[in-house]
């Protein structure tokens, strides 16, 4: 979705094209077979940000901090 888009665009790791859109996919991918070198540059960039960005312990670390914010009581809400 928009969040995957947002980040291959973010860390140019990789390319989106709109839900359903055919041949902006087919131009895409004519594009990429015949730019190696761009692909190439993406997934070594891409190898990085995950392992910035997908820590096993870093995403526990997350996990346990939404875990722990879901666990905290909330103001109730007024009508």
């Amino acid at each position: 979705g928009a969040e995957t888009a947002l980040l291959l665009a973010e860390e140019r790791v990789g390319w989106s094209v709109p839900a359903g859109d055919a041949p902006a996919l087919a131009a895409m991918m004519r594009r990429l077979v015949d730019d190696q070198q761009t692909v190439a540059a993406a997934a070594s960039r891409a190898r990085e940000v995950a392992a910035r960005r997908f820590d096993r312990d870093q995403m526990v670390s997350h996990y346990r901090n939404v875990v722990r914010d879901l666990q905290e009581p909330r103001p109730a809400r007024q009508p």
